[in-house]
């Protein structure tokens, strides 16, 4: 990803059938991002994205 320290960032995310649970849009501070959502257990797919149209997309695995 980008190595700006702050910017502008989409954040989505799906859980396993691609179903879309969040879309969010967030700014870094000092490279950090405060997301809050409440997802149930299980295995989501989570995709961020910059204003540079970089992507990245891994696995989320909510257990509690």
């Amino acid at each position: 990803m980008s190595k700006i320290e702050s910017e502008s960032l989409k954040i989505s995310i799906k859980d396993l059938t691609g179903r879309l649970i969040l879309n969010q849009n967030l700014k870094t501070i000092g490279f950090i991002a405060n997301l809050d959502f409440d997802l149930i257990n299980g295995a989501y797919l989570i995709t961020i994205s910059n204003s540079n149209n970089e992507k990245v997309t891994k696995k989320l695995l909510i257990a509690r």
